[in-house]
């Protein structure tokens, strides 16, 4: 047994195996018990104390300042020497994980390390009158809230959590736990077990964490199901699930990501429940605002967008879907998808990704279509298909690219059904003497003639015949054996570029009236040359293709007198040959 006085400077003291009395006075004080019955008073000064083995005692005061005290075993007493329970101004939960107990009074402070943590914590604080507080009271009391902004723990076992005002976090961890966050803008983590969530109209801005359990509840302590304004999903990839009311709203994180994270029941004050069904409806309602409606991979969902400029994702299943009025974008998803679109809907926009898809017009005839074009369109390669018709149009994307985002139907009210063959019926290209744009096929052999003007021909799928015509035009082939025409009179305003030409499927023709000094037939092999860092060689060298500028030039003497002509430009680095060429 030993005592230790120390002064007003930093003192440290470690203790004997006996029953030691450690004053540690004035000062930032490091005191050690050790093992024994030890008495330690840290006096003023923010002081460490650390009783050891043993039932040891610790002697606190107002304004003695910010102490910690770590302890190890026995039965411990705090001794609050000159405070009542009321003056302490708060109990709470701090650090990694509220492991550790905060206790918070006139002129200091007190933080146990690890009390949630060990059992071999302070087990009586007890007060200057007389009272005393056990471990049962301190659970009681650090699961209730303050006006500020709590973080409030449970223990493992059935825990009621009360947040009150402030924007507080609450966490249940294991067991069946009841959170309140109360007013604010909190956050309730239930963990694992069966979880009640109260939430009352003017709580503020709440986001829910589930875990686990198969009958988590969230209870609307003053609501009716007629008072939730608003019910859909959010979050990324529209895994939560947000519901909105007077006063306030909650998120509930990843509701539909996994059933562990879900809520079983919602309940109303008046008896009134929805279920996992219930909200699965509901959040394929829209409103009168701009909604996004989400339904579930698997499921035949039915989104009705009404007003605003909606966005609608079937994902799998057999959905229907109607974006109502307004700009809408409406992605079936797989499946066997129904787009149902009306008359002064706005100017909706289709995303398909595969199955046999329907598009009904529920109060159109095929005469109300006042037009069915390709424009240039999202890609700017005219793969998209616009219908326009009274107060709307209708854009299906990439309609023209491929089969999985192609709508196998067009339904009209009198019965009347359009195809494939009738879309294609309805956009032929039809060239211009201006600046046009015209596009193939994926499935047919299309001829493409763009006349006069700097045009741009995409010949899809399909071997298909590009004539640029007159002037600078932009050919594109696409998949399959295309061909290229030259039969117009060269010039420098005649020069068409062809970005994918391909000396496995392609051809070149050459009109043998306008390249006179060519025999028809395929071009022979002396005919053509590779221009690298030397000339013209011969006077057979008539068709000549410059590798490094990618210039395709036609020269009439074929000895390089007369400067050669351009027709085209490829590609650099193009390995052609005489065979890519064909006389016509």
């Amino acid at each position: 047994m030993a005592t230790y006085n120390g002064d007003n400077s930093n003192n440290s003291y470690l203790g004997t195996a006996g029953n030691d009395v450690i004053n540690g006075n004035g000062g930032n004080d490091t005191l050690y018990g050790e093992d024994g019955n030890d008495i330690i008073n840290g006096g003023t000064g923010n002081d460490y104390m650390e009783g050891g083995i043993g039932n040891d005692t610790y002697l606190i005061a107002k304004n003695d300042g910010a102490d910690t005290i770590y302890d190890e075993g026995g039965t411990d007493v705090v001794k609050f020497t000159d405070m009542l329970a009321t003056d302490i101004s708060r109990v709470s939960q701090v650090g990694s994980y509220g492991l550790d107990l905060l206790l918070t009074y006139s002129g200091g402070q007190i933080t146990f390390k690890y009390y949630f943590s060990v059992s071999d914590g302070i087990e009586q604080f007890q007060f200057s009158n007389g009272t005393v507080w056990n471990t049962a009271d301190i659970n009681l009391k650090v699961s209730q809230g303050t006006s500020g902004n709590d973080h409030l723990y449970g223990d493992g076992g059935n825990n009621t959590l009360n947040g009150l005002a402030g924007n507080d976090a609450l966490y249940g961890y294991n067991g069946n736990d009841t959170l309140n966050g109360g007013t604010g803008n909190d956050t309730l983590y239930g963990g694992w077990g069966n979880d009640t969530y109260l939430i009352a109209k003017n709580d503020g801005t709440d986001a829910l964490y589930d875990e686990n359990g198969t009958a988590d509840v969230v209870k609307f302590t003053n609501m009716l199901a007629t008072d939730i304004s608003q019910v859909s999903r959010a979050g990324v990839n529209g895994n939560d699930v947000l519901l909105k009311y007077s006063g306030g709203q909650l998120t509930i994180k990843n509701y539909f990501y996994s059933a562990d994270n879900r809520i079983e029941q919602f309940q109303f004050s008046n008896g009134a429940v929805w279920g996992w069904t219930d909200i699965n409806l509901k959040v394929l309602q829209g409103t009168s605002g701009n909604d996004i409606l989400k339904g579930t991979d698997g499921n035949n969902d039915t989104l009705n967008g009404l007003a605003g400029n909606d966005t609608l994702y079937g994902y799998g299943g057999n959905d229907t879907l109607n974006g109502g009025t307004g700009n809408d974008y409406i992605d079936g998803g797989l499946g066997n998808d129904t787009y149902l679109i009306a008359k002064n809907d706005g100017a909706d926009t289709i995303v398909d990704e595969g199955g046999t898809d329907v598009v009904k017009f529920t109060n159109m005839l095929a005469t109300d279509i006042s037009s069915v074009s390709r424009p240039a369109g999202y890609y700017g390669n005219g793969s998209d298909l616009l219908l326009k018709y009274s107060g709307g149009q209708l854009v299906v994307r990439a309609y023209f690219t491929l089969t999985d985002t192609r709508i196998e139907q067009f339904q009209f009210s009198n019965g009347t059904v359009w195809s494939w063959a009738d879309i294609k019926a309805h956009t032929v290209p039809t060239p211009t003497s201006g600046n046009d744009s015209l596009y193939g096929y994926d499935d047919s052999n299309d001829t493409l003639n763009g006349l006069a003007g700097n045009d741009k021909l995409w010949g899809f799928g399909g071997n298909d015949v590009l004539n640029g015509g007159l002037g600078n035009d932009t050919l594109i082939g696409g998949l399959g054996h295309d061909s290229f025409v030259f039969n117009t009179t060269l010039g420098p305003d005649n020069i068409d570029t062809i970005t994918d030409f391909s000396v496995t499927d392609d051809t070149i023709q050459l009109a043998h009236s306008i390249f006179t000094a060519l025999a028809t037939g395929a071009l022979a092999a002396d005919q053509f040359k590779i221009l690298g860092n030397g000339g013209v060689q011969d006077s057979n060298d008539h068709i000549l293709y410059n590798t490094t500028s990618g210039a395709l030039s036609y020269d009439t003497d074929g000895s390089g007198a007369a400067a050669a002509v351009q027709i085209a430009i490829l590609g650099t680095g193009v390995a052609m040959t005489s065979a890519d060429f064909m006389v016509v």
